[in-house]
This record gives structure tokens, C-alpha cells and sequence, in this order.
């Protein structure tokens, strides 16, 4: 295992649980392919505006899907990691085997050569690791798919593991049900040498249960607080995701008091900035600030435009409110162009199709945001794909 040093910078770079996208499991699916083939041309490109669906179609079809997603992943195809995540959605004792044969093969991650690739204090590649290093992909797979057979596998990668493998053991070793919260939370007390390790799987677990089960995640956050052994990086960890969980529960004064502890406490000025730009959303949220206040915070401080953007942006449903984020945007802002997506989704959403479309042609004639034109491209393919004749926005193109 590495020392805590090294797992502290590499703290931020976190693998997430494979978990598909809301919005591909809602998708229309089947009806956008044809067939299995057409739906692995979507899956394999990584330009495809409907690589998401291609993946819900093929959950759909396992008998045809299982082998070539299992072939894909053994050979990294470019789109490996979509692949784990439509295989493990497809889930089953099949898949649980398959994993655990891969994760003992890939306990160590390997260059070009076949040798080890070494990360660490005085290695030349140094301590902080890739987002989504294959093999604690791997484990994060096994923890989703929740079968108890895995857990030997898990039990080797934790004894013999890169330290980005065996990191992630004992999240996934919970979420099979061989570890339990109170067990974890001993470790990270008792166990000194591997504590950032099971502070960083608690982490992990908390925020998981943000959105599904909030009162749970503020139990365990407001126990990292309460135990010495948490740590500084911890502490903020757990006052900056109390802020979210107190606002889920419409407690805005909590989450203040939070946020309010992370701008006076924070180790990096950069982490106390993000927390001051968040504020005067919390005094709105309140009623202590208006609109129009926001509004005059965001001329005096891009930062704060940007976080006001959201947040009106992603909570109103009026298409006033997007004109003025568009227009009081401050030159090079991405938001007045997500801005405009957002009347395209309101637009649609409300079944005004003339102005869909002409909302969509107008993303397209003038947007420079990537994202953005990603976003109208796949509204606009999946149109297309279920509809399957020519409709308002393809005519006007």
C-alpha cells in the first residue's frame, strides 16, 4: 500500500461506482437500433451522441451482448469502461465469474512491456493515478454487482493488490455484505497503517447514499467529524458534502454553518474560494438574497456568475430566467450557451416543437461549446432514431 501521503494526492482523483447515467436507463431504447450490431457501433464509438442508449439496448439482450462486452473489456477497447458498466448492469453469477477471473489477472496494472507500472513516492510515475485505472475498475464492479462468492477475489486484491486495486476493496467488500459500517468505521479507528484507506471507503459509501438515503450519509459524515482519527482532508470532505446533504433536507441554515466551516477552515485557499462562491446560494436559498442581488454578485466576480448560472439555471423553469443568465453573462462564459440548451430542454419538455427546433438550428448556427453542441447532436439523434422519418429540426438544418 502506498503511504498516506501518496493516497492523499491522489485523494481527489477517486474512481466513482460504476453507476449508468439516469438518463440512459430512461432512454427509448430498443426502438433507436436495429439490431445488436448497429447498437455495438454506438457502444465502440466514442463520438456517438447515443453511446448511453446503445448501452441500455444491449442490456436488453444478454444472450447476444454478454460475450462481445466481455471481449471488449479483456482487450481494453477504447470504450472499456462503457462496456463494465452495460455487463455489470446485465449482472449474474456469469458476470460475477468473469470479473473475478479478470481482477486476478489485473491485481497490478501493466505498461506496454508486461511489466508492472509502479506508482509512489520516488517512482518516476509518480502518486497520482489515472481516473479509472483498469483494475480498480474491476473491483468497483464486483462491489456493484453485490455477490457475496466474490469476496475471496476481493480478499487477494487487498492482499496483493496496486494500491489503487486494494483502495477500493473495502467499499466493495461492504457492498457485497462482508464488511459492515460498523466494522469500517473500527478500522479506520484501529488499523493506522490502512486508516486513510477506510476513511476513503466511508467517504465513498456516504456519498453514494447522498440522494437515496441523505439521514444515513449525514450519520456517517457527522461521524468523521466526531472521531479524531478523521484528519484535516477528511473534515473538509465531510463539512463540504454536509452543505448538499443539509440542502436536501431544506435545512439551509446548516448547511451554512457548514459551508461557513470550510471557507475559514480549509487547507487550500482554492477549496475556501469554491465554498465563498457557494454562499450567497445559501442566502438565497433562504430568502436572504433576491434575484436580482444574485445577479449583482455575479458583475462584480465571474466565480460567483458561474455558480449563480447553475443554480438558477438548473432550478427555474423560465425562460426569463435563462435570458438574463445569457444575457448578464461575462465574456467567455460557458453558461450562457448551456443557457441555451436549457430553453431547448424547456422548449421540448413542454412539447412547443416549432420552437424546439428552431431553438436547436440556433445552438447549432452559433454555439462553440463542445458540450453543448454534444448535447443538441444527441437530443437531436435520438429524435431521429425514434421518430425514424424526417422531423422539424433535421428539415431546417
Amino acid at each position: 500500500m502506498l503511504g498516506s501521503a501518496c493516497l492523499h494526492a491522489a485523494h481527489n482523483k477517486k474512481i466513482k461506482a460504476a453507476v449508468v447515467p439516469a438518463s440512459a436507463t430512461t432512454a427509448a431504447g430498443p426502438a433507436l437500433f436495429a439490431s445488436v450490431d448497429d447498437a455495438f457501433l454506438a457502444l465502440q464509438d466514442n463520438n456517438s451522441p447515443l453511446q448511453w442508449e446503445a448501452s441500455h439496448h444491449l442490456r436488453a439482450h444478454p444472450a447476444e451482448a454478454i460475450g462481445r462486452l466481455e471481449q471488449m473489456i479483456v482487450e481494453k477497447h477504447s470504450s472499456w469502461f462503457i462496456a463494465m458498466c452495460t455487463l455489470t448492469d446485465i449482472g449474474g453469477s456469469e458476470v460475477v465469474r468473469f470479473y473475478c477471473d479478470l481482477l486476478d489477472k489485473n491485481r497490478h496494472e501493466m505498461d506496454e512491456t508486461g511489466k508492472r507500472r509502479i506508482y509512489g513516492l520516488g517512482s518516476p510515475l509518480g502518486c497520482v493515478r489515472p481516473l479509472y485505472v483498469y483494475g480498480e475498475a474491476i473491483v468497483a464492479q464486483l462491489g456493484a454487482l453485490r455477490d457475496p462468492s466474490a469476496d475471496p477475489c476481493l480478499r487477494r486484491a487487498w492482499l496483493d493488490g496496486d494500491s489503487a486495486v486494494s483502495a477500493a476493496v473495502p467499499k466493495a467488500r461492504y457492498e457485497i455484505g462482508a464488511l459492515s459500517l460498523r466494522e469500517l468505521q473500527q478500522l479506520a479507528v484501529t488499523d493506522e497503517k490502512h486508516r486513510a484507506v477506510y476513511f476513503h471507503a466511508l467517504e465513498g459509501i456516504a456519498y453514494g447514499h447522498i440522494h437515496d438515503r441523505t439521514d444515513l450519509a449525514i450519520e456517517l459524515f457527522e461521524w468523521m467529524l466526531a472521531t479524531p482519527a478523521s484528519g484535516q482532508e477528511t473534515r473538509e470532505i465531510a463539512h463540504t458534502a454536509l452543505i448538499q446533504c443539509c440542502e436536501l433536507k431544506k435545512d439551509y441554515a446548516k448547511a451554512l454553518e457548514h459551508c461557513d466551516w470550510v471557507i475559514e477552515n480549509a487547507a487550500t485557499a482554492e477549496m475556501s474560494r469554491r465554498r465563498q462562491t457557494e454562499r450567497p446560494e445559501l442566502l438565497y436559498l433562504q430568502g436572504r438574497l433576491t434575484t436580482d442581488d444574485f445577479f449583482a454578485l455575479a458583475k462584480k466576480d465571474p466565480a460567483f456568475y458561474e455558480r449563480i448560472a447553475q443554480r438558477l439555471g438548473r432550478m427555474g423553469r423560465d425562460v426569463g430566467i435563462f435570458d438574463r443568465i445569457i444575457k448578464e453573462a461575462p465574456a467567455g462564459s460557458r453558461y450562457a450557451e448551456e443557457a441555451e440548451y436549457w430553453k431547448l430542454e424547456y422548449f421540448d419538455e413542454a412539447r412547443m416543437r416549432d420552437r424546439a427546433g428552431a431553438q436547436a438550428r440556433f445552438i447549432l448556427g452559433t454555439c462553440k461549446d463542445e458540450t453543448v453542441l454534444n448535447w443538441t447532436r444527441r437530443r437531436m439523434a435520438k429524435e431521429a432514431a425514434v421518430q425514424k422519418q424526417a422531423n422539424p429540426w433535421e428539415a431546417g438544418r
